[in-house]
């Protein structure tokens, strides 16, 4: 996509909160979504954003944590198309067993995020009565995209960061 000038300055904003006001249609979600993508290019580790975001009508309304990512790649088609707007809410704590979760680990090799990240549905084995879990399963929805299974001694180095809620677009 090729930006206007207005939209690459939202993009390229440092330094203070900023207000985008436009039309239905005009990018808005784009240039947003562009500018939180490239501040997290910046971290080590998955960070939470100091940002504030706008509400749209007939959509879930944004809470503090909640982030919107362009997803990349298909594995998790038909149920999440690529290309499309997600919402997520920033993990806290709970299950996530059956959840489409954001996760990173060292030993994800994404070629659709050329990196440790990964949008998956978290399942998890559990070996005992006390919930002690024998394996993370990070399974796509599509059944030519790579899922993941990590046992008990990996569980520490999968970070969960974000729970999906909704396609916006």
């Amino acid at each position: 996509m090729i930006l206007s000038p207005e939209q690459q300055k939202v993009i390229d904003h440092r330094g203070s909160d900023i207000q985008v006001i436009a039309c239905a249609g005009s990018g808005k979600t784009e240039s947003i979504s562009r500018r939180v993508s490239e501040k997290q290019l910046t971290f080590d580790v998955f960070e939470p954003l100091n940002c504030e975001y706008v509400t749209w009508d007939n959509h879930v309304p944004f809470e503090k944590g909640m982030f919107v990512a362009k997803m990349r790649g298909n594995s998790m088609a038909p149920n999440i198309q690529e290309d499309v707007y997600c919402l997520f809410r920033l993990y806290q704590k709970g299950s996530c067993q059956n959840k489409i979760v954001l996760v990173h680990h060292n030993a994800i090799d994404d070629p659709a995020t050329s990196g440790h990240y990964c949008v998956r549905e978290y399942m998890s084995e559990k070996i005992d009565e006390n919930g002690n879990t024998a394996r993370i399963h990070l399974q796509a929805s599509n059944p030519e995209a790579r899922s993941f299974t990590f046992d008990v001694k990996e569980e520490q180095a999968v970070k969960v960061l974000a729970e999906y809620v909704i396609s916006v677009g």
